[in-house]
C-alpha cells in the first residue's frame, strides 16, 4: 500500500469513527434489545459480552452486536465501563464483576482494541476460566502501539505504549493467549507493529484501517466463526 492509499484509508477510517461515536452520543437503545435473540444458533445460545475499545461506549459496536444477536447470540454490554478510558486493570475489575452478578458461564468475549486486552486480563482472573471460554478481537495492541508513546501527553493512550506495565503482562499470559483469536487489518494506522499475539489463533483480514473492519460484514462472519470455536 502506498503512502496516497494510506493517507485515504486514514482518512476514511477517521471519518467513519467520527461519524460512528456521534450517532453512538444519542443512541438511545436500551442494552436489553441485544438480549433479544430471534433464534438460538444450532448449536446452542452461547453468550457474547461486547467491549469496545477506549474512548467507546458500547453502542459505538451495537452494528455487531446486533448482527451477532440475529445470528442467535444473546449479547451482553458492560454499560459500566462507560467511555472504556479507566486502566486495564480498573476495567478488568468492572468486566470481572460483571460477569459474577449475570451468572455468565462459557461467554465468548468479543471486543474491539482495547477490549481485547481487557477480556484477555479478565479471563485470566482466578475463577474465570470456567466463566469466560475466550476472546475474540479485532485490532487489538496485544504488543503495544508506539502510536501510545507519541500521544504519551494523554493518559488513556499512555497505556498501550510497548513499555507499559499493562502491555508487559499481556505477554506473560501465554497460557490464556491460547485462547484468543485476534483479528489483524491488512494495515491498521493506529497499530503499526500490528495486532498478532504470539501463542493466539491469528485471523488476517483483507480489511484495513482500525475501525472501518468493525462495519464489513465479511469481518462480521470471521468474529461469529471463531465465537463457535472458543464455544
Amino acid at each position: 500500500m502506498n503512502v496516497r492509499e494510506k493517507v485515504g484509508f486514514v482518512v476514511r477510517d477517521w471519518l467513519h469513527v467520527a461519524g460512528r461515536q456521534v450517532a453512538a452520543l444519542f443512541d438511545r437503545t436500551p442494552a436489553r434489545r441485544l438480549l433479544a435473540v430471534p433464534r438460538p444458533c444450532p448449536e446452542g445460545r452461547i453468550p457474547v459480552l461486547l467491549l469496545p475499545g477506549v474512548y467507546e461506549p458500547w453502542r459505538y459496536l451495537k452494528p455487531l452486536g446486533e448482527f451477532l444477536r440475529d445470528a442467535g447470540h444473546p449479547v451482553h454490554v458492560v454499560d459500566q465501563l462507560g467511555w472504556n478510558v479507566s486502566s486495564l486493570e480498573a476495567a478488568a475489575d468492572v468486566v470481572e464483576a460483571f460477569v459474577a452478578d449475570r451468572g455468565l458461564e462459557r461467554c465468548v468475549v468479543v471486543a474491539h482494541s482495547k477490549g481485547g486486552l481487557i477480556g484477555l486480563l479478565t479471563m485470566t482472573r482466578p475463577g474465570l476460566d470456567a466463566r469466560i471460554a475466550g476472546v475474540v478481537a479485532v485490532a487489538s495492541p496485544f504488543r503495544g502501539s508506539s502510536r501510545g508513546l507519541r500521544l504519551a501527553a494523554l493518559s488513556h493512550l499512555r497505556e498501550f505504549a510497548p513499555t507499559a506495565s499493562g502491555i508487559a503482562m499481556i505477554a506473560a499470559l501465554d497460557v490464556a493467549q491460547r485462547r484468543v483469536s485476534s483479528l489483524v487489518p491488512a494495515w491498521d494506522e493506529m497499530i503499526p507493529e500490528g495486532s498478532t499475539l504470539e501463542g493466539a489463533r491469528n485471523v488476517p483480514l483483507a480489511a484495513s484501517g482500525h475501525f472501518l473492519p468493525l462495519m464489513d460484514e465479511r469481518v462480521w462472519w470471521k468474529v461469529h466463526a471463531e465465537v463457535h470455536r472458543w464455544a
